[in-house]
């Protein structure tokens, strides 16, 4: 990854809360803010937000139309729900 866009990155995720960091001489020592799950579970809902309307099964849909789901994909998935469902019982 180009040095600009690793900065881009890292400024981006700082304005979100994520990332900190601590000037050391002339260079930065950055450090997470936040748990790495807290940040993709925050990030992965604004992603659906955005593109998918709010709406996971499109999401989904686009790679299974692409056969990008693995057997191992679709079982753990079948698995999420299931569970997802008797928790909801």
């Amino acid at each position: 990854m180009a040095r600009k866009n690793c900065e881009n990155l890292t400024w981006s995720s700082g304005k979100k809360g994520a990332v900190g960091f601590v000037k050391s001489g002339r260079s930065y020592q950055y450090h997470a803010l936040i748990p790495e799950g807290d940040y993709q579970q925050k990030e992965s809902d604004s992603f659906i937000k955005r593109v998918f309307g709010g709406r996971i099964s499109p999401f989904v849909a686009a790679f299974a139309k692409q056969d990008k789901l693995s057997q191992s994909d679709i079982d753990e998935l079948k698995a999420i729900i299931n569970q997802w469902e008797s928790d909801r019982d």
